[in-house]
Order: C-alpha cells, then structure tokens, then sequence
C-alpha cells in the first residue's frame, strides 16, 4: 500500500503505538502520570451520550512526540 505521499505505510505493532501515545520516559496517559476525563475524548469526558470526535479536540490529549487524539476517542488498529 501507498500512503498519501506516495510512500509505503503499515500499521504500528503495540508497542510502536505505546511509545508514540506516551513517550519514553514511562508517564502513564499521553499528558503524564494524572487522569483528568476532560483531557482526552472518553466516556466520562460527556455530558451526553458518547460520541467521536476530531483529533485536536483535547488539547492536553497530545503525547511527547506531538500524537494527538492517542489517549480516547477511538480504538487503534495495530499490526500484531
């Protein structure tokens, strides 16, 4: 397959996708170590029913790399 660009893609294996939602320094959630349910697109983070939302939403949903959207929202699909 070919991305966007022309250049070949595949998914993450888990452990890919761990470190680009949290970093190598072993924090817990893509922001750090405390869980806030109004940081990231989660069940409790709605007054509603629950819903998807666009990636950036959640500003403090963004990891050490720049990766956002990678502590709720959706599941990821990974390799393995």
């Amino acid at each position: 397959d070919r991305g966007a660009v022309g250049e070949p893609f595949r998914l993450p294996d888990e452990l890919e996708r761990e470190k680009a939602a949290r970093g190598a320094d072993g924090r817990l959630f893509p922001w750090g170590n405390h869980f806030d349910a109004t940081w990231s697109c989660v069940v409790d983070s709605h007054t509603g029913d629950p819903a998807r939302v666009a990636v950036g939403s959640f500003p403090k949903d963004e990891s050490p790399y720049g990766v956002c959207g990678l502590g709720g929202n959706v599941r990821d699909w990974c390799e393995n």
